[in-house]
């Protein structure tokens, strides 16, 4: 699959008009990187601010600090203390939230058209001039602790934890941009404060407006609200290579549970690499289809089953279960990849399947906060921005050779983590060593 034409380069920024005649420019405003999106279908518009770097950046010590940054910033600013920040959001019915993620964190906005320059100016004091009073960090890091642990008590989310330390061993994303509870007990208002100071710079950032925003508008909102932040410097933290990226590692943790828990990791192509990525993309949904057939409704099985793939600059495919029995599941499974690895998609199941992804991607869109997030997604994950607005184009071009050809060189070696009965547990990896 090649690439498609770039866009029209204007001096000073790129300008491209996407399939729905919506014309995106991406510049630059003293240093901060800019993508706007112009629609002016609605009065909703979306902005985003997205800090680069993610875990990468600030290292597994300091592990869950942009996350707390934001929610603490969040408690009250320089020029909007708590009630007032509040009461200035309530009454134009704006919202502002925070999520940090492995390779960025974002700082999200919407509001209506009518309040955007009142909005703005809240939305950038959070980012410029947070006050992280030591209370409201006390209260923000203890309920992070909370999430925590609820997810290390939750099944579900504590197989991922250690589904993730396993395949991202010697790796930045071992550990969750949540935190882990050593590392979110460590933070204060001084470490907070410091790191704010230290390390949110213009040339981190990256700002996406969608919505009935112009080029002119964004260039004075963005050097207004962040132009006070220093320079700064950023170039993207090197990755290394994953442990379960060059071997095979199984992990298997007893715990009591009326089921077992079962997540195969295995390399992906990361979302740059587009000839591999979209193929990739629709044929784990593909095969996700045949899973839930095979081992769902007609073996009765499990109550879950997927096939799926994640959007990091090192990225990983999972193959999922949940079951009683996991060695007959997970046998299943291993014998649905085999079969999508050599026989070749039937062409009509390809374009259905190409039909429903359409539709889904078109619906996942409708939002102006969406689009700007597959902006930002794109733009931050190594590719081009553009390949947000032709993403729809290239799922439609996937051929049965590119999908066989992709799951043949990744869906291998495939690093198991087994929750639940060890009975059970053993069998399914033994099951799976006798392959």
């Amino acid at each position: 699959m090649k690439r498609l034409a770039q866009a029209t380069m204007v001096v000073g920024m790129v300008l491209f008009m996407s399939a729905n005649g919506l014309a995106v420019e991406k510049f630059e405003v003293d240093g901060i990187e800019v993508i706007v999106k112009t629609n002016t279908a609605n009065e909703i518009i979306a902005a985003d601010l997205y800090l680069k770097g993610g875990t990468a950046y600030y290292g597994t010590d300091l592990a869950g600090i942009e996350e707390a940054l934001f929610s603490a910033a969040m408690e009250g600013t320089k020029n909007y203390p708590k009630d007032k920040l509040r009461s200035e959001l309530a009454r134009m019915g704006t919202s502002i939230s925070s999520s940090a993620g492995h390779d960025y964190t974002s700082v999200n906005m919407q509001c209506l058209k009518r309040y955007l320059d009142d909005s703005w100016k809240i939305f950038a004091d959070v980012v410029v001039n947070p006050l992280l009073d030591s209370a409201d960090v006390e209260l923000v890091t203890e309920r992070q602790l909370n999430d925590i642990r609820q997810t290390e008590a939750d099944p579900d989310g504590y197989a991922r934890i250690i589904g993730e330390r396993l395949f991202f061993r010697n790796h930045p994303y071992a550990v969750s941009p949540s935190g882990t509870e050593e590392t979110v007990a460590a933070l204060n208002a001084k470490v907070l404060k410091d790191y704010q100071q230290k390390q949110i710079n213009r040339a981190r950032l990256l700002v996406v407006f969608v919505g009935d925003v112009d080029k002119e508008t964004a260039t004075r909102l963005v050097k207004a609200g962040l132009g006070a932040l220093p320079a700064g410097s950023y170039s993207a933290p090197a990755l290394p290579t994953p442990g379960g990226m060059t071997g095979v590692e199984n992990t298997l943790e007893a715990r009591e549970l009326p089921t077992v828990y079962v997540r195969g990791y295995y390399p992906a192509p990361s979302p740059d690499n587009i000839e591999d990525a979209i193929p990739m993309f629709v044929g784990l949904d593909i095969l996700r289809d045949r899973l839930f057939k095979e081992v769902r409704t007609k073996r009765n099985l499990t109550y879950a089953v997927s096939s799926s793939m994640a959007n990091r600059r090192t990225n990983y495919g999972l193959l999922y279960v949940t079951s009683t029995d996991p060695a007959q599941a997970v046998s299943v499974m291993l014998d649905e990849v085999e079969r999508i690895q050599t026989e070749p998609v039937p062409e009509k199941d390809l374009r259905d399947k190409i039909k429903v992804l359409t539709t889904e991607t078109l619906m996942a869109e409708q939002t102006n906060s969406s689009q700007a997030s597959r902006l930002a997604l794109y733009e931050l994950n190594g590719q081009d921005w553009e390949l947000a607005e032709k993403r729809m184009e290239l799922i439609q071009k996937v051929t049965p050779e590119e999908i066989q050809r992709v799951m043949k060189k990744y869906v291998n070696n495939v690093n198991f983590c087994v929750l639940g009965d060890t009975t059970a547990g053993r069998a399914m990896l033994d099951a799976v060593a006798a392959r």
